[in-house]
C-alpha cells in the first residue's frame, strides 16, 4: 500500500500472529462501522445526538485511516497483494453496485 510506513508495517506483522492482527482488523471495522452509522444519524437529523457534523466526519475519517493501516498489515501478512488479486475483485463489485444503482434510478443502460 503505502511506503511511508512500510517498516511499521513490517514491525507489527512481525511481531503480532495472524490472530492478534485479525482481531484488530475486526474491531478497527466495527469503530468504522459505528462512525459510519453516527455520521449517518447526524445527517439524517431524526434522532438527536450531542456529535457535530464535523465530529462525526472526523470520526469517519480516523476509523478510515485505521481500516486501511490493519487491512494492510494483515494483507502484508497473509501475502495478499492489492493489486493482483484484491483490485479485480473491487472492480466486479463496483460495477455490480454503480449497476444497482442505474436500474434502480433508470439511469443510463445497466451494464451487462
Amino acid at each position: 500500500m503505502m511506503n511511508k510506513y512500510r517498516d511499521s508495517r513490517e514491525y507489527v506483522a512481525a511481531w503480532l500472529n495472524n490472530t492478534a492482527l485479525l482481531g484488530q482488523l475486526a474491531e478497527e471495522t466495527a469503530e468504522l462501522g459505528k462512525a459510519a452509522l453516527k455520521l449517518q444519524r447526524v445527517l439524517m437529523n431524526e434522532n438527536p445526538t450531542p456529535v457535530t457534523m464535523e465530529e462525526a466526519l472526523d470520526s469517519l475519517i480516523e476509523e478510515i485511516a485505521d481500516v486501511i493501516c490493519a487491512m494492510d498489515v494483515v494483507m502484508h501478512k497473509l501475502h495478499i497483494n492489492l493489486e493482483v488479486v484484491v483490485e479485480p475483485i473491487i472492480e466486479e463489485k463496483a460495477a455490480r453496485w454503480a449497476d444497482r444503482v442505474r436500474k434502480k434510478y433508470n439511469r443510463e443502460e445497466a451494464a451487462t
